[in-house]
């Protein structure tokens, strides 16, 4: 005859004596405690339903942002006749004239906001303030100030 080792559950409140052969551990394997039915009016039901249902602040789970992502912009690399003609009549009467500026409100490249500016200062409709490093400033020409 095979002899079975049986130990009773140790997470059981109640008294040994009085639990069956239904509540008692058989060759490592545990069985549910006595006074422990999933009933709906039960801890465990309740304790599982609020861990399954994410009810709480500690239940949700924190979401990441992904970080701002800035929208790929789409810049001409060519002039066309129109935004040639709009640079042409727009660019010599704002104040402040440099090739951020050109790309930002034309939509071209940097290189086309670069030849655009040294076209400009050739015909005198702008006159540069200054330069530094490769950031160039420069500003409309005024009817008394005409390029030297």
């Amino acid at each position: 005859m095979e002899t079975v080792q049986t130990t009773v559950n140790t997470r059981c409140s109640l008294n040994p004596a009085l639990l069956d052969i239904r509540h008692i551990v058989n060759a490592g394997r545990q069985q549910p405690c006595f006074g422990w039915h999933a009933d709906d009016n039960s801890l465990f039901v309740q304790a599982k339903a609020k861990a399954a249902g994410g009810v709480g602040k500690a239940a949700k789970k924190k979401k990441w942002s992904k970080g701002k992502v800035k929208d790929k912009a789409v810049h001409a690399v060519i002039f066309n006749q129109a935004t040639y003609d709009r640079a042409m009549k727009e660019v010599p009467t704002w104040k402040l004239v440099s090739v951020s500026i050109i790309v930002e409100r034309l939509k071209v490249n940097g290189s086309l906001a670069r030849q655009l500016v040294n076209h400009l200062e050739k015909q005198n409709l702008i006159k540069r303030i200054t330069r530094h490093s490769s950031q160039l400033i420069y500003t409309r020409v005024t009817a008394g100030g005409a390029a030297e």
